[in-house]
């Protein structure tokens, strides 16, 4: 038996888009019996014995002018039973004669229950939503190997013998809610915040699942803002935390947390070594010496390539080169001062702080 209820708000808006489609009054009738949603909002809350009789019965039933003579609560017209996955949920009533409510009373009432299992389904897409994210709530504040932690992990399907990955996204558009749950997926998904997804996979299949699932929010016309995937591990606080470090330099794609050596380094400096280094290397304030160095990197230090990159001479890289040696000291045949000058570079081209 469904246990599903008519709330007054979605008897309201069945009411409201049926009148779009037809000029006839409709009604709502509850299990009871009772209108709970009408065009002639006077009828709300009175009994509707047809109505009852329909939702025992299941069969559509015409009620006759002589009838509605009877019962000043009942209106000449058809009430239609309203299914809902095998049981009868409530009654749509449709004034007028048999031979006009036949037209476009079945239509009218698939019209509706179509409406109803689409309600139903977003209201428990939502509600699976709200659980897991309150599991992971609860998994993140659970201590690393403490009861608490593996008694969550248990209940969303994690082996607390197994190493785990985290991964966040960030999306643009559309909200997580707008996208079909991702059953294909073997791991823990929710959503997190208001337009984030965090998904948990096993270690060894972290970084394939991951492109998997961001190709399944592509193909659902989602935009990625970013996305960071954590280490391996247990402590799913600190993983989330790598995740979300690695997701800030991310321009929409996958980045790995692993692969942020020179970035979480650059990441532990103080904003008064960053203005030191800007200082040293007078990258900041000469554009065209700042996108020979790029290019200079970006190149395997080859002034051919540079200079092919830039549609310049190899003689105006040297040049600039030189200009950057006499400028700051920090000359392009050196290792250490090659390294300075990557650090300024990535320093540079860091996302700017919201």
């Amino acid at each position: 038996m469904n246990d599903l209820v008519i709330s007054d708000d979605l008897a309201a808006r069945i009411v409201a888009e049926a009148s779009d489609v037809i000029e006839e009054e409709i009604i709502v009738i509850d299990k009871d019996g009772y209108i709970t949603a009408a065009t002639d909002s006077g009828r709300i809350g009175t009994r509707h014995l047809p109505g009852r009789e329909v939702m025992i019965t299941g069969k559509a039933k015409t009620v006759s002018e002589s009838e509605a003579q009877t019962d000043p609560s009942v209106r000449a017209g058809t009430v239609l039973p309203l299914g809902f996955r095998g049981s009868i949920i409530g009654v749509l009533g449709i004034t007028g004669s048999r031979e006009k409510t036949a037209t476009y009373g079945a239509l009218l009432q698939k019209m509706t229950e179509l409406l109803i299992e689409k309600l139903f389904s977003a209201e428990a897409l939502r509600l699976r939503w709200y659980a897991g994210e309150r599991l992971l709530h609860g998994l993140l504040a659970a201590k690393e190997n403490s009861e608490e932690q593996k008694r969550i992990a248990s209940r969303i399907g994690l082996n607390d013998d197994d190493f785990y990955s985290v991964l966040i996204v960030q999306m643009v558009q559309p909200e997580p809610e707008e996208i079909p749950y991702p059953e294909q997926f073997a791991g823990f998904l929710t959503k997190w915040r208001y337009d984030q997804y965090v998904c948990i996979w096993a270690s060894d299949q972290a970084e394939q699942l991951s492109s998997q699932f961001m190709n399944y929010l592509d193909k659902h016309d989602a935009v990625v803002e970013r996305a960071g995937l954590s280490r391996p591990g247990m402590d799913f606080a600190n993983m989330l935390e790598e995740a979300e470090t690695a997701a800030q330099h991310s321009s929409g794609e996958l980045i790995i947390y692993q692969m942020l050596s020179l970035e979480l380094l650059l990441h532990d400096l103080t904003d008064r070594t960053k203005k030191k280094l800007m200082e040293d290397t007078a990258l900041s304030n000469d554009t065209a010496l700042r996108r020979t160095v790029e290019a200079f990197i970006q190149e395997g230090y080859s002034l051919k390539r540079t200079a092919a990159v830039l549609d310049v001479h190899v003689n105006t890289v040297q040049y600039r080169l030189a200009k950057l040696e006499d400028l700051t000291g920090l000359s392009w045949k050196r290792g250490e001062d090659l390294a300075v000058l990557v650090i300024a570079v990535k320093l540079l081209n860091q996302p700017k702080k919201q």
